[in-house]
């Protein structure tokens, strides 16, 4: 746990924002909008593995702790939902602006 606070302040000092998720990596090519918009903020997710172990949660969760309340200072307590009605505003199919078939 204690690997996980230092390692996200390291992080902090350097100037980045990252999330850790468990998880394979992303597609290559795959369009990610929650990837997309996160990055306009200046902030970037990590996948992790999908292999669980109980000090590798213990170092997420620590290091992600340490994130959103650094995040939340700079960037407010709405952040992710703001994030969220971004990404299903974008993913809503009433919202593709499709051009007409000629």
């Amino acid at each position: 746990m204690l690997a996980g606070i230092a390692s996200a302040k390291a992080d902090l000092k350097s100037g980045r924002f990252t999330f850790r998720h468990p998880g394979p990596p992303p597609v290559v090519g795959a369009p990610d909008r929650r990837a997309q918009i996160l990055e306009r903020y200046g902030v970037y997710e990590q996948s992790v593995g999908d292999v669980y172990s109980l000090e590798g949660e213990a170092f997420r969760t620590a290091y992600n702790l340490i994130m959103e309340a650094a995040l939340e200072q700079k960037l407010g307590a709405t952040f992710w939902q703001r994030v969220n009605s971004e990404v299903k505003a974008q993913s809503d199919p009433a919202q593709y602006k499709l051009a007409p078939a000629h």
